[in-house]
């Protein structure tokens, strides 16, 4: 999925603010370079200022379905 990025910008981690399962992270409190501004899918923002839906748009591939063995 293409992606804007600001790479001289710069941000803090802080779990609360994740979209992940684990409620932990080793870089919680550190400072990162790099923010991402936004994000498409089949030519449809579906992430950051300006997006469309929150709704999903993907599809989920299993391990083993589809064809993969991955």
């Amino acid at each position: 999925m293409p992606s804007t990025t600001t790479p001289d910008d710069a941000f803090v981690v802080d779990v609360a603010d994740l979209h992940q399962r684990d409620p932990v992270s080793p870089y919680q409190g550190r400072a990162l370079a790099g923010v991402v501004r936004g994000t498409w899918l089949r030519g449809v923002q579906i992430a950051g200022a300006g997006a469309e839906s929150p709704e999903p748009r993907g599809r989920l591939l299993n391990r083993g379905v589809n064809g993969g063995d991955a």
